[in-house]
């Protein structure tokens, strides 16, 4: 990956950095139980590869638009850097010429990231729309979950409907499959488990999509993305979320792991 310059949060239980150029979380290492400090996100070869990329506007595909809207292409300010918590913005002004032709509203959202007491890494995006017109979002983020590949057939999940690892071909047919959330999903790896709990005022989570890779095509392979999304591919299109003219929409969204 190229060099960044990292903003690093940390207390006793947790360490998280985070990357203003693309708005990234690109690590989190708790502490375990045996005093070892564990990488929970995967670090790939290129910086979307690589730990919590935002998706924003939207998830997914779009009828006009890039997969993933531009939020993680963007250069965010770094508007509040505390001992554990990070706040960067992005206004519609800082956007290409050819962006906001394409996305032509008015607004500031911000990505707050904070480590709770117990090493929880806490996400929040905020959206404001500062403009006369409703503005459609359908956001999300895109965790890389670390684990070795060969372990992915043994992944359990509790609280993911219709997922059974032990029958996907991961090596010939990597998952990109979109499952139903509601609140909080238990995530069981080997070594590990991973809790993501959508704790907005009013959930906005609807959905998670499962999705990876293969050794024998791709050079990142040992993680697995388990992905909150707000609406599923063409929602911002179809059936978006729409921020009206001076309101804010905001999802608030807390990773545990064990």
């Amino acid at each position: 990956m190229n060099s960044f310059d990292e903003i690093v949060l940390r207390n006793e239980k947790a360490t998280v950095g985070i990357n203003a150029e693309g708005g990234y979380v690109t690590s989190w290492r708790v502490l375990d139980s045996q005093n070892v400090w564990k990488d929970i996100l995967y670090t790939g070869s290129q910086l979307k590869r690589s730990g919590i990329p935002i998706l924003f506007p939207y998830f997914g595909k779009a009828a006009k638009w890039p997969q993933h809207g531009f939020g993680r292409d963007c250069k965010w300010k770094v508007i509040e850097k505390q001992e554990l918590l990070t706040t960067m913005e992005l206004r519609s002004e800082d956007l290409s010429d050819e962006t906001h032709e394409w996305y032509p509203y008015n607004f500031v959202t911000r990505i707050g990231v904070a480590i709770g007491a117990t090493g929880d890494l806490l996400y929040s995006l905020e959206v404001n729309n500062l403009g006369k017109e409703a503005m459609p979002i359908s956001p999300g983020l895109h965790p890389y979950w670390a684990i070795p590949h060969a372990d992915k057939k043994n992944i359990r999940a509790d609280g993911i409907v219709g997922f059974d690892a032990t029958i996907i071909d991961w090596d010939q047919s990597p998952p990109d499959n979109r499952y139903d959330f509601s609140k909080e999903v238990v995530i069981h790896f080997a070594d590990r488990k991973i809790v993501i709990r959508d704790v907005s005022d009013i959930p906005v989570i609807k959905h998670l999509v499962v999705w990876s890779q293969t050794p024998l095509r791709d050079p990142d392979y040992d993680f697995v993305c388990i992905e909150p999304i707000v609406g599923h591919n063409y929602s911002i299109d179809h059936e978006p979320v729409l921020v009206q003219p001076g309101k804010m929409w905001q999802m608030c969204l807390q990773f545990s792991a064990f």
